[in-house]
């Protein structure tokens, strides 16, 4: 989630982003590792698998396609009818 807020997308919480790596966890598209923590608590990594980088390249159209309709909704839904 620090990754995130650190790439802009601040505020999604552990409630949406956890059930989806778990998710990827269970289809064999990322994998996880547990990590002592500095100081704290011990953390779950995840990284991409070999599975998951090949399912990226395969839907990555599939998401700039789906991100270009949101633009085109976000642009008539402030332009005057």
């Amino acid at each position: 989630m620090q990754e995130l807020n650190a790439h802009g997308l601040p505020g999604i919480g552990g409630g949406t982003v956890y059930p989806v790596l778990s998710r990827l966890e269970a289809d064999g598209r990322v994998c996880s590792e547990w990590r002592e923590g500095n100081g704290g608590p011990g953390r779950k990594f995840y990284r991409t698998t070999e599975e998951g980088e090949a399912w990226l390249k395969e839907t990555a159209g599939s998401w700039q396609d789906f991100t270009a309709r949101v633009a085109t909704v976000m642009t008539l839904e402030g332009s005057p009818e």
